[in-house]
């Protein structure tokens, strides 16, 4: 499918997942100047090759001559080992040279990574992972890559399209913390947050249910087909109850029961017991990508409904990685 504008600008939806609020949330990319860059050279303290994030200390020198000690914050292991890194990739005592996005309070020696050079010379960088063939599916089954088509998030106003808050979740966003933070506590994102991440995803089809995967947590979500019905009063999850159908090749999911959680449908912002969501999850014409549209309405905070896509890239030669959540290092770097 081809690539346009206003096709890339859907997948600015995943700042509802990672883009602060009033106060700055564990983990988040507006946290960081992106205007700017800093160059670090130095020697790495500590090397944490651990979920959900990759954290790099490093006692350097920075292009204005200022030494300190700096936390540099990078992607999590899946996407970093596809990106050529590894546990072993640096160790304490490594003289390296850094650039990184700085963290907007000037105050803190924090930043975000974006490219790394080690004692051997190889420059390595973030999300340079991306499936670079073409290879065709007969289905919606195999893996699939978040990332070609994934573009990092801006701000809340860049959404597409913008939210209608009420007043319940304007409420919400003004007394949110970062210590709120889903991630913060190794809970994973709900749809359609998990379908806009720039990881694997795998969907296995069988006679009465369809399994699908994501690499992020490693969330596992049970689609039935079987013709049920959602259940009165079932236990409400993070990844709700879902039931689906077939339109030819399309795979159309209903899902309800979703518990209580932040972040739902922008910084801060909550979702409830009445959050609904429809997927639809198209294979293109040519077989090498799949459209994930998803329409959400939860009349309790976002006034009006709305519809957001991401396209995954077919990639049957990717095998998914585990995401075990460090809970240490989830709560470590909560950004006050």
């Amino acid at each position: 499918m081809s690539d346009t504008p206003g096709k890339r600008k859907h997948f600015l939806l995943v700042a509802i997942a990672m883009v602060a609020g009033p106060t700055a949330a564990h983990h988040s990319p507006a946290a960081f100047d992106r205007g700017s860059i800093v160059d670090i050279r130095g020697e790495v303290t500590r090397y944490d090759w651990k979920n959900p994030h990759v954290y790099i200390f490093v006692e350097g020198t920075d292009g204005s001559g200022q030494q300190a000690e700096w936390l540099v914050e990078a992607d999590p292991t899946p996407l970093m080992a596809r990106s050529g890194w590894s546990a072993s990739t640096l160790t304490p005592g490594d003289a390296v040279s850094l650039s990184m996005f700085p963290d907007r309070d000037a105050g803190k020696r924090h930043g975000l990574l974006r490219s790394l050079t080690t004692p051997g010379g190889v420059t390595l960088g973030m999300r340079t992972g991306s499936a670079e063939t073409q290879v065709v599916a007969n289905d919606l089954s195999g893996v699939w890559d978040g990332l070609p088509n994934f573009a990092p998030p801006i701000a809340d106003q860049d959404f597409s399209p913008p939210r209608v808050y009420t007043q319940a979740a304007l409420d919400a966003r003004a007394a949110y913390t970062a210590a709120q933070y889903p991630h913060a506590a190794c809970v994973a994102s709900a749809i359609p947050i998990l379908n806009q991440l720039p990881y694997l995803y795998e969907i296995e089809i069988l006679d009465d249910r369809v399994l699908i995967r994501s690499e992020f947590y490693s969330v596992e979500r049970t689609i039935y087909t079987d013709g049920r019905d959602h259940p009165v009063n079932g236990e409400r999850t993070i990844q709700g109850h879902s039931i689906g159908r077939w339109e030819g090749t399309t795979l159309v999911v209903d899902t309800r029961l979703f518990a209580d959680t932040r972040l739902a449908h922008g910084p801060g912002i909550p979702s409830g017991a009445q959050k609904h969501t429809m997927e639809r999850f198209i294979l293109s014409a040519d077989g090498t990508e799949l459209d994930v549209e998803t329409f959400v309405e939860d009349p309790e905070f976002v006034a009006e409904p709305y519809t957001v896509s991401a396209t995954w890239v077919y990639a049957p030669d990717r095998q998914m990685a585990s995401f075990g959540c460090d809970e240490e290092n989830a709560r470590s770097f909560i950004l006050e």
